[in-house]
């Protein structure tokens, strides 16, 4: 792809330099991420674009807790500076970003939204998040299937005892479920099969009955309940996705389409961390110095 210059006016750039923009443009993803109309997205927010069917950008947003309520955990006051404010919106589920684990439906949700003098941006969670301190990065988070696990039977049993030898290393854990694979159409979790306990160091796996197949060779997965309904996989909380690109200006969110213009390559130059939202290190390189789905953008905390 072709790349031209941006010039910069104005006396608080986020770049070390000029670096490359994307011709051509892409407009803001309004269809999966919620934003404010009037606010502004800040240049260097990471963004992740598509290309097909249509040019859109989403945003990793993220923000840095300042404090948290004494009285009620669930008031979270976030950062303000600058440069930039956060771009949260009421309805936005969030976790601590290198603690993102568990069913979405259980990530916290923004309830409320208050701006005060002096540059407050507080927010107020429908559930505390566990452990959080200031000084943390909250970070939006999705709705993700997650991965099917499957354990592939090696060894056959004795008449009782139901320990079968399976695949090492796996996702299961007493209490769990397992059914054989592939899963038949419409089978009922009531029909599921209790993990009693699993070793993940040797793949000694003691289950609470046994499978209907259970020759070695034959294959057991892990299932979820959906409803009365047995079902390979679940709604779990994620990132939106690794950012590929930064945005390149400060973007005001339209009441239609938000054109948006994003940076591909840093070139010699590179992007001031202190200016920008909280970069969470699941975005970032092994060495912590370019983005881990782009190393074309660079980064740096010095300080201009």
């Amino acid at each position: 792809m072709k790349r031209k210059k941006y010039s910069f006016s104005g006396s608080r750039p986020v770049f070390t330099g000029s670096p490359a923009i994307v011709p051509g443009g892409f407009n803001l993803d309004v269809t999966n991420q919620n934003f404010a109309v009037g606010s502004t997205i800040p240049a260097g927010s990471l963004a992740i674009t598509e290309e097909e069917p249509v040019r859109t950008v989403k945003i990793v947003k993220t923000a840095e807790v300042v404090s948290i309520d004494s009285n009620d955990a669930k008031i979270v006051n976030l950062k303000v500076s600058d440069y930039f404010e956060p771009i949260f919106v009421v309805g936005d589920s969030v976790l601590k970003a290198g603690a993102i684990s568990g069913l979405f439906s259980a990530a916290p949700t923004i309830t409320h939204i208050k701006r005060t003098p002096g540059g407050v941006f507080q927010i107020t969670l429908s559930a505390t998040i566990s452990g959080l301190q200031v000084g943390d990065v909250l970070e939006q988070v999705v709705s993700a299937a997650s991965a099917e696990v499957v354990a592939g039977i090696l060894t056959s049993h004795g008449d009782s005892d139901h320990i079968y030898m399976v695949t090492p290393g796996l996702d299961l854990n007493a209490g769990d479920k397992v059914m054989n694979y592939p899963l038949a159409e419409g089978a009922l979790i009531a029909s599921a099969i209790a993990v009693t306990s699993y070793d993940k160091l040797t793949g000694k796996l003691v289950l609470a009955s046994d499978p209907t197949d259970d020759d070695a060779g034959d294959a057991l997965i892990k299932v979820f309940a959906d409803g009365t309904k047995a079902v390979t996989s679940q709604a779990v909380a994620a990132e939106i996705g690794k950012a590929n690109r930064v945005t390149i200006t400060d973007t005001v969110v339209s009441e239609f389409e938000t054109p948006i213009d994003v940076c591909e390559d840093t070139m010699q130059y590179a992007l001031f961390e202190n200016r920008v939202a909280p970069i969470p290190a699941s975005q970032k390189d092994a060495s912590g110095e370019h983005l881990a789905a782009n190393p074309h953008v660079r980064l740096t905390k010095a300080f201009a």
